[in-house]
Parts: C-alpha cells; sequence; structure tokens
C-alpha cells in the first residue's frame, strides 16, 4: 500500500472500506457521502479485474471513530509520480489490493484517472531517464 498520511473522521467524515479477510480493513477517507457511495462501487467494480484476497468486500459509512483513513490520492502528476515510484513491484497476491490506481480511480474516476496516471508516468518516465 502507498504511504498516504493518515487522517480522522473530522477531516474525511466519510469512508470507503475495503474489508480484505485476514488483514486489516481499509478506510478511503472523503469529504462528502456521494464520494465515498461511487469510491466503494467503482472498488467493487474492480473486484472482477484486479487480484484480490477471496472474500474481499467493499462498502461505505462515516468514518467509525476508532478508524484511521487513507487521505485522497494526490492529483498533482508529480507528486503521483513518486508514490507511483515507491510502489511495491512483484507478484499479484491480492495483499495490495487497493492499489494505487484502484484508488485513484475511486477517487476521480475512469476518464480523470487515467489522464491524471498517464502525467504521472511520462513525469515518472522523464525524471528516470534524465542524465545524473
Amino acid at each position: 500500500m502507498s504511504t498516504a498520511a493518515d487522517d480522522t473522521a473530522a477531516d474525511f467524515p466519510f469512508v470507503a472500506i475495503v474489508h480484505r479477510p485476514g488483514l486489516p480493513d481499509v478506510h478511503l477517507g472523503f469529504a462528502f457521502e456521494h464520494q465515498a457511495r461511487q469510491a466503494a462501487w467503482s472498488l467493487a467494480d474492480d473486484l472482477h479485474n484486479t487480484s484480490h484476497i477471496q472474500g474481499t468486500t467493499v462498502g461505505w459509512s462515516p468514518t467509525p471513530e476508532s478508524a484511521t483513513s487513507l487521505a485522497p490520492v494526490p492529483t498533482d502528476p508529480c507528486v503521483l509520480a513518486a508514490l507511483i515510484a515507491g510502489e511495491p513491484v512483484g507478484e499479484p497476491t491480492g495483499r495490495a489490493f487497493p492499489d494505487l490506481y484502484s484508488r485513484l480511480k475511486a477517487q476521480e474516476g475512469y476518464d480523470a484517472s487515467a489522464r491524471i496516471w498517464g502525467d504521472a508516468c511520462r513525469w515518472l518516465d522523464h525524471v528516470e531517464s534524465a542524465p545524473d
């Protein structure tokens, strides 16, 4: 999972919740109920085409008092590129669901996330190919 800042219910009163059997729940924080609902729908849809732990479920709710939420994924391509570079590489095991792209897509929608992700990848390619 990426290294996003942890925030409280005061910052993000609604969450999309990813329950992965045998692992801690993931709470993705949102300012508005409709954002959490949309994110939950998007993440549930991703269960059809991504690697995940069998029995994973997705929902949304007001942020539970004891929950620590992950902040939204940054949409600045330069900042996002640094997060992409820090993502673990390896065989998909489902333990990382929702990955950074799934979170961005859940947050921004398909078209916007594809554009933002593409810009971040181009920035990352540029930075990695620049001579030292």
